[in-house]
């Protein structure tokens, strides 16, 4: 096998304010989305899928269609570092990506080359592939879980036969126990799986015969299998994507061929509620869905433009992720352990891996060697990041004189006491930003997140 590595040097520009004076571990506001290019060498980025790990580092596995290589790129070292998994040709479609309980990750995807599910984890240090089943034309639409007790559970489709099949391990090496879960029909398609506090199995599918959203649900991997018909009416339950709250209730996303509109699901309720989010555009392929720590919901999806919808203010809102026509395909979605969320997917104009966050970073100012701590010390945050009609502000009061400060990012400089200078630059990596007090020349320096700046 041939596993390469490329380093990616200082790739995510922060386009939005550094500022937010929210407690550790809450989210008080989201900033503007800021894309990242992770891998633009060929053709890259089709098929990916995204998740974050305990230390809130970010993991991407994804096709390398050039080569039809398996690749995985990662920023836990501080920078995204890509490396290729699986070289063999025409690999690495409908991959899914989930941790174990020691952070190391499992991947499971289709080789359409010789038509089998492979799974690959560097839980050894090292890339090790396995190929679950080989039988007939199998592997479509795979989706990875890995429980409480680092077993491994994917669902996908047999497409020999039209079947919703379920591969089970207690161990990355093996052996596999393989389970036909559906085979009424043509069914499996755009399969999700996650696996509950209970290790309780819950699968999302689509029906292609009778055009339904369908689920199945056991409490053990020997089953037996419960299936429910979640959504009949008219052609639905494509690319559908499945995520459990805190309660191990269900919430799936998933879109409406006929209408093209975002639909969502969940048994939150006790019965299963079906909502429309998005039906003003044409959304297409595919959708997301993550719950956060509140148990508010996030959907990313395609609609033209790369969207994300979530219902965090008690009603379902709507953003724009990237505005590019066609340039967002195969989004992934993960949230972090401060709510704030994650996507990757497929710039089809450029044809690259990019990624996209909503994180805003925390930081610390300093005022010749006093320490003026943004939480909840010295500085009272008067207002919420809003906007000037280019960039992103933020307005910051110092308790002790009731003097305070607005900073903006590259543009006008905004101060009510007439006292701060703020100068924006690019290093060739981040923006930094010097303040200086007019009076004497004192410096304020910016602190992110321990460093200086």
């Amino acid at each position: 096998m041939n596993h390469k590595k490329k380093v990616y040097h200082g790739i995510l520009v922060i386009l939005g304010v550094f500022l937010i004076f929210a407690a550790p571990g809450t989210v008080s506001a989201q900033g503007p989305w800021k894309i990242a290019t992770i891998d633009s060498e060929g053709i890259a980025g089709r098929h990916s899928s995204i998740g974050i790990d305990s230390s809130d580092h970010v993991h991407i596995c994804y096709r390398y269609s050039t080569a039809g290589d398996l690749r995985y790129a990662t920023n836990a070292s501080g920078d995204w570092v890509v490396e290729t998994v699986d070289s063999d040709w025409d690999t690495g479609w409908d991959t899914s990506l989930d941790f174990d309980s020691q952070d190391y990750v499992h991947v499971s995807y289709y080789d359409k080359t010789h038509g089998d599910l492979k799974y690959a984890t560097n839980a050894s240090g090292d890339w090790v592939i396995d190929t679950v089943e080989s039988e007939g034309d199998v592997g479509w639409h795979t989706s990875i879980a890995v429980d409480s007790l680092n077993h491994i559970h994917i669902s996908y489709r047999y497409n020999t036969d039209g079947d919703l099949r379920y591969a089970y391990a207690t161990d990355p090496s093996g052996p596999w126990v393989i389970t036909t879960i559906d085979n009424i029909g043509d069914v499996g398609w755009e399969t999700s799986i996650a696996v509950d506090s209970l290790n309780h199995i819950h699968i999302s599918y689509n029906d292609n015969t009778e055009g339904d959203l369908k689920y199945a649900y056991a409490t053990d991997p020997s089953g037996p299998w419960v299936i429910t018909t979640i959504d009949d009416i008219g052609v639905v339950g494509w690319y559908t994507s499945l995520a459990l709250d805190s309660n191990d209730d269900v919430h799936i996303s998933y879109l409406d061929d006929i209408n093209h509109n975002l639909k969502y699901a969940t048994n939150a309720s006790g019965s299963w509620v079906i909502e429309t989010i998005d039906s003003a555009g044409n959304v297409s392929y595919p959708t997301a869905v993550a719950v956060d720590s509140n148990n508010n919901v996030h959907i990313s999806y395609y609609d033209n433009d790369l969207k994300y919808a979530t219902n965090a203010s008690g009603s379902w809102k709507t953003d724009i992720v990237a505005s590019a026509g066609n340039a967002a395909w195969y989004t992934s979605l993960a949230l972090d352990s401060r709510d704030y969320a994650h996507l990757s997917y497929y710039n089809g104009y450029y044809a690259d891996l990019e990624y996209a966050t909503n994180i805003l970073t925390h930081t610390i100012l300093h005022r010749d060697g006093k320490l003026w701590r943004s939480d909840t010390t010295d500085w009272l945050d008067t207002t919420p990041p809003y906007y000037l009609g280019t960039d992103y502000a933020r307005a910051l009061e110092m308790r002790a004189d009731d003097s305070y400060v607005i900073l903006h990012k590259e543009g006008a400089i905004y101060d009510s006491a007439s006292d701060w200078v703020l100068d924006a630059y690019f290093s060739g990596v981040v923006w930094a930003v010097d303040l200086k007090f007019k009076l004497n020349g004192a410096k304020v320096l910016l602190h992110k997140d321990g460093a200086l700046w």
